[in-house]
């Protein structure tokens, strides 16, 4: 929604988008291949991130040590190259 509002804005005060600014959004909702101009986005595979912290979850349960605990990891992404960037 901010990135929708982002665009309002700028068509607003008169900034062309994507030529004076880009403007990307995340999780690629429905409005997003609708509005003026098609707004890019970024899918971020969900039941993939789902399924990682449940195995994370139960993992840092099973573990016997230190509590700080602090793993990073890369699921990707899609992105939906439009028409703001």
């Amino acid at each position: 929604m901010m990135a929708l509002g982002a665009i309002f804005e700028c068509q607003r005060r008169g900034i062309e988008v994507p030529v004076e600014l880009a403007v990307v959004d995340f999780d690629d909702p429905g409005f997003s291949a609708s509005c003026v101009p098609l707004l890019t986005t970024i899918r971020p595979p969900g039941e993939t991130i789902g399924r990682e912290v449940g195995r994370l979850f139960q993992e840092r349960l099973t573990e016997r040590g230190p509590t700080a605990y602090s793993r990073t990891v890369d699921v990707g992404f899609q992105p939906a190259q439009r028409r703001s960037t």
